[in-house]
């Protein structure tokens, strides 16, 4: 016989579990601000804000590498965190201006149409002088990278640029890996050698429409909540990378001689 007060039961502890949860995220969000805006020992916003943005993604990049290394194909796709980005554009009907930095021939340029072209061969870069997202997907790859990669074999994106794909999101001021992930990510770890950045995406126009309030993307405009059906956990770090952003757009401030020439 089915029993109702159970069932009520259940869902009503299910429910309470579910606003818990909400709460923790919007205390933990709340925590990252604070720790921007009210440190004690008065340093820049966008200093702090840089920083707080660099560990997340090395801690994004290390839960996926363990993921990949403990089981297999079941990795949390850091990558997607762009695609978030996407979507929510997508979702306010807006559309983000991409730069190519490459030489393209001139029979190619029709692919190539709804993207600005800078025709200047791609920003060489330390590894570590930014944040880049990696998608470190497969164990075996981790552990070949790891070995082969070393002091005389030292990660080289510039001469490797074929096999790069890096493209560098502003206002957020991170880079997301579109290709040689394994290899950035020993790079990385081994703090040896150079990449590139090939395009850069410019996120500026939706911080007008939308804030990220500790679980939710929201419009500004009538306080509607963005739906997105992607993994909670990482909703929640694309949003805090997001609001990382607002310091650096606010403040006109620029990490790379690039965009700090072409975003005046």
């Amino acid at each position: 016989m089915f029993d109702f007060v159970k069932c009520r039961k259940q869902s009503e502890d299910i429910r309470k579990a579910e606003l818990e949860k909400i709460e923790e995220f919007k205390a933990r969000f709340r925590r990252y601000k604070d720790l921007i805006e009210n440190n004690s020992m008065g340093y820049n916003n966008i200093q702090v804000a840089r920083y707080l943005s660099s560990i997340i993604v090395e801690y994004l990049n290390y839960k996926e590498a363990i993921q990949a290394l403990e089981f297999e194909y079941k990795t949390q796709d850091n990558s997607l965190i762009e695609e978030i980005y996407r979507k929510v554009e997508w979702d306010l009907c807006l559309k983000h201006n991409v730069t190519l930095i490459e030489k393209i021939h001139d029979d190619d340029r029709n692919y190539y149409q709804s993207v600005e072209i800078s025709d200047e061969r791609p920003l060489c870069i330390e590894i570590n002088d930014l944040p880049i997202l990696l998608n470190p997907w497969k164990g075996t790859r981790i552990i070949d990278n790891m070995i082969n990669i070393n002091k005389e074999n030292v990660f080289d994106g510039d001469k490797f640029s074929f096999n790069v794909q890096n493209h560098y999101l502003y206002p957020m001021d991170i880079v997301v890996c579109q290709g040689a992930n394994h290899s950035q990510f020993s790079a990385r770890f081994k703090n040896q050698g150079k990449t590139v950045i090939k395009e850069v995406h410019n996120y500026s126009n939706l911080y007008h429409e939308i804030e990220f309030e500790g679980v939710n993307y929201v419009k500004k405009s009538d306080k509607s909540v963005i739906e997105l059906e992607y993994d909670r956990e990482l909703i929640f770090y694309s949003g805090i990378i997001f609001e990382f952003g607002r310091y650096i757009l606010d403040e006109n401030y620029h990490s790379l001689p690039f965009t700090q020439n072409k975003f005046k």
